[in-house]
């Protein structure tokens, strides 16, 4: 009886905390969204039988699919391309197992069991391989800042710097993501950009920080019979 106490305790602990950046976090419930929220279903515009379904709030829209994220925010800004005033105001979705990300789901199980350390060496690795400019740069600060229990598993909640070069001198942006571990699709958001202070930010009733977690709770891969 003992011993099956012990196991139990130990159950428990497993349910309540969760390892990341070499620390143990108190796993949080996920509470509801702060805004009113819609479900939408997005077709796939490269796989026919493929669709996203998640949950947005009600003044959002999704723009159409790429081939490497899809982009949900402000109806005025879902199929934009350029979001320099607008950084709190939409969110980006994408799959991590898309494209040659070698090595992408052992380093993502290592993130899970807390070591930020070779999540950071992995997206440097990664990054070093990628062509298109915005996802080139040095990564730097990873922190894991707070895990919940999602819907289907455990959602956790991490910050890092992505620091690069263009036309303009050294920049940088600090990145707010979730990842599930239950999924490769994860939600991320610009929180600011070191050229922030440059460009003025639209006004907007709620930051696209304040909904990820939800955004990412509900995001569904759907493919037909």
């Amino acid at each position: 009886m003992k011993k099956f106490s012990l196991l139990l305790v130990s159950l428990f602990c497993v349910f309540l905390f969760a390892g990341c950046g070499g620390q143990s976090l108190t796993v949080k419930e996920l509470g509801t969204s702060p805004v009113a929220m819609q479900t939408v279903t997005i077709p796939d515009p490269y796989r026919s039988a493929m669709s996203y379904q998640l949950s947005i709030p009600e003044d959002w829209s999704c723009g159409t699919p790429t081939s490497h994220q899809i982009i949900a925010g402000f109806q005025d800004i879902a199929d934009r391309s350029d979001f320099a005033e607008d950084l709190q105001s939409y969110v980006r979705i994408a799959s991590y197992m898309d494209g040659a990300h070698d090595g992408a789901k052992s380093a993502h199980e290592k993130l899970f069991k807390g070591d930020t350390q070779g999540f950071e060496k992995w997206l440097n690795e990664d990054s070093a391989k990628e062509s298109e400019i915005q996802y080139r740069g040095t990564y730097s600060d990873v922190q894991c800042t707070n895990v919940y229990q999602g819907t289907h598993g455990k959602i956790y909640e991490v910050e890092y710097w992505n620091t690069y070069q263009d036309s303009k001198g050294s920049s940088g942006y600090r990145i707010l993501s979730y990842y599930r571990d239950d999924s490769p699709y994860y939600v991320m958001v610009t929180l600011g950009s070191s050229r922030t202070n440059d460009v003025p930010q639209t006004e907007r009733p709620f930051r696209a920080q304040d909904v990820a977690l939800w955004v990412a709770d509900s995001f569904e891969v759907q493919v037909a019979d």
